[in-house]
């Protein structure tokens, strides 16, 4: 008997052996549908994609790190914070 789940995202019903693959691939074509865009080039520097579509003349507004529809490698995002007994914010 083989397990089954349903995704998150489409809610369609899909087999345990598959249902990572298939959750990721629903979630980037339904963000991928969502509108991140603005009229202005962003002026925060390279955290944000600014991609710039000709179709609409907008600019693309998702963090760089997570955009997947302008970037064909994955990123990853991380911050390290070290926390130690004498930090000012502890006192």
């Amino acid at each position: 008997m083989e397990l089954s789940m349903y995704c998150v995202t489409c809610g369609h019903e899909v087999k345990q052996k598959n249902a990572i693959k298939h959750m990721e691939k629903c979630f980037a074509k339904a963000e991928r549908d969502m509108s991140f865009a603005g009229a202005f080039k962003s002026l925060i520097g390279d955290a944000i994609c600014d991609h710039y579509n000709t179709y609409n003349k907008s600019y693309c507004k998702r963090l760089r790190v997570v955009c997947t529809e302008h970037s064909k490698e994955p990123k990853v995002c991380a911050l390290t914070v070290t926390i130690t007994e004498d930090s000012a914010w502890l006192s």
